[in-house]
């Protein structure tokens, strides 16, 4: 019985073998198959993915931005300039620009001093002068600096002990002379231009001041004190009780 089974016994297990074989063969070679593809589909798409450039962060310029109504602005305050003072010269004009960039801090630099001469010219004021005047006066395009009219505050009756306060206990601006070229260069253009009554060319002529320009004797009344920051918080609060500016 043995015997007679033996070779077909010994057939079945060759082919069970060598199916086994096969199919190990055929799982293995599949799995090879889908990850060789896979391995291609990742190079392909790394070949077709473009090269991105790495960006460096934007550099920020200390240089303040040119406002799109700047010379708007400067057109009305010089133009207003021109009107309350008809008989003012170039130097004049100079002066509202330095103003309008440095502020008032020369006379901070002794504020007991600054204090001493307010008092003496507010107690020379007529208080009837200046009802009919502007308290405020916008000097700076970026509308920072302002100058506060003393004939007018004395009329409304403001007290000088709180004006003084104010006006001493300012923070210095510390202005930058590019600013005043560029307002100045301005300027120029709005003459050119035929806003204010000056020649381009004597703009040139007039160089930068080292020292705050002072007033033409055409100038006439000049009782006023600028303040450095119009938007600072006691400064506007004052602004709104004493002289009526929201």
């Amino acid at each position: 019985m043995s015997s007679a089974f033996g070779p077909f016994v010994l057939f079945v297990s060759f082919v069970v073998k060598q199916s086994c074989t096969s199919t190990r063969a055929l799982a293995l070679g599949s799995f090879s198959l889908v990850t060789h593809s896979k391995q291609q589909r990742a190079k392909g798409i790394k070949a077709c993915a473009p090269d991105i450039p790495r960006l460096d962060p934007p550099r920020v310029s200390s240089y303040p931005l040119l406002d799109v109504n700047e010379k708007e602005n400067l057109r009305r305050i010089l133009r207003e300039e021109v009107a309350l003072h008809p008989r003012m010269e170039l130097v004049d004009l100079q002066k509202l620009v330095y103003q309008a960039v440095f502020g008032i801090d020369h006379l901070l630099a002794d504020r007991v001093c600054f204090a001493n001469e307010l008092s003496r010219e507010w107690e020379a004021l007529d208080p009837l002068a200046g009802a009919e005047e502007e308290g405020l006066q916008v000097i700076d395009p970026a509308k920072q600096r302002g100058r506060i009219h003393l004939r007018a505050c004395k009329a409304r009756g403001v007290k000088i002990d709180g004006l003084t306060r104010l006006l001493v206990d300012q923070e210095p601006v510390g202005g930058a002379e590019e600013r005043f070229a560029r307002l100045w260069s301005l300027a120029g253009e709005l003459a050119q231009e035929g806003a204010i009554p000056f020649s381009k060319e004597s703009f040139a002529a007039l160089p930068f001041p080292e020292t705050p320009p002072h007033h033409s004797s055409g100038y006439g009344n000049a009782s006023y004190r600028v303040v450095n920051d119009l938007t600072a918080p006691e400064v506007v609060t004052f602004l709104r009780d004493n002289l009526g500016q929201s």
